[in-house]
């Protein structure tokens, strides 16, 4: 009997120590998991921010034609092209951007710029068409207009014209 006896404390003593290290197993996966989780929710946190300030900045962005052609703007468009081009600026004789023309039935609009370029080159026509056209490619020459101003030289008048997206107004009218 009295090994019975002792064998009885000795299996309770080894119960209760499995029963700790399972506690403390389970614990520590607990703690593990959370900390995951905690992690996961950090990183998506972090994630959101960005990405909500990206909503906001894009429902801040103008929906009209009008507010998207002062983004545009044409005039500083041509005038760097100018320079780029080596056009003295007393030869920009008018940069004139007209109010944006729906295109019926569709959320689109054109946006046209009358340019007056005078006793200019052949070359420095072309060269500056060509620069607006390779850093600025959604416009495009609609008209073109050459006087001759002497042997060497020309009076330009042409229409550049931009195609809008404006959400949320379809054109009453064609352009």
């Amino acid at each position: 009997m009295t090994l019975r006896t002792l064998r009885h404390p000795l299996t309770a003593s080894l119960s209760v120590v499995v029963l700790a290290l399972v506690l403390l197993g389970v614990t520590a996966h607990h703690v593990a998991v959370a900390r995951y989780q905690h992690a996961a929710t950090e990183e998506g946190l972090r994630r959101a921010v960005p990405l909500a300030q990206s909503i906001v900045r894009l429902r801040q962005v103008p929906a009209t034609a009008y507010e998207a052609a002062e983004d545009l703007n044409p005039a500083a468009m041509i005038a760097d092209a100018a320079k780029e081009v080596q056009i003295p600026k007393e030869s920009v004789q008018r940069i004139e951007t007209l109010p944006p023309k729906p295109i019926s039935g569709s959320e689109f609009s054109t946006l046209e710029t009358r340019l007056s370029l005078g006793g200019v080159t052949m070359r420095q026509t072309v060269s500056l068409l060509a620069d607006i056209q390779r850093r600025h490619s959604q416009w495009t020459v609609s008209e073109l207009r050459l006087l001759a101003a002497s042997n060497d030289t020309w009076n330009v008048q042409c229409a550049l014209v931009a195609i809008l997206y404006t959400p949320g107004r379809k054109g009453n009218h064609t352009p």
